[in-house]
């Protein structure tokens, strides 16, 4: 008679284990894709910050160079495109369109336009 008993008992709660070792299975699969997820995204702007600051050094570099200028008719510009950052030199006047164009220049007559990449 116990042991039929301890039978009925183990068949009502065998339906509930099952479930709960579903649930358990199904979070557990949930939790390692947003850990995925999570990381992948970690990396992704780890790689922006260090473009971020490569950007800033390049354009602190360039302030350097400028700053030290003595020629009036100098000029240094900045044309960020899709070959990245280019410093040019050069004696005359600069026009700078929109951002991503290139860079249109009018050097003074007999003196030379000096590009450097």
């Amino acid at each position: 008679m116990a042991a039929v008993r301890a039978c009925r008992g183990a068949m009502k709660v065998a339906p509930l284990v099952l479930v709960m070792a579903a649930l358990s299975v199904f979070c557990f699969a949930k939790i390692s894709n947003m850990r995925a997820e999570t990381s992948a995204l970690e990396r992704q702007a780890m790689q922006v910050d260090r473009q971020i600051v490569q950007s800033r050094q390049s354009i602190q570099s360039l302030e350097r160079e400028s700053a030290g200028l003595t020629a009036p008719a100098a000029v240094y510009a900045r044309a960020i495109g899709g070959l990245g950052m280019q410093k040019v030199s050069l004696a005359g006047t600069i026009r700078v369109g929109e951002a991503g164009s290139s860079v249109q220049t009018a050097a003074l007559p007999g003196m030379p336009l000096q590009v450097f990449q």
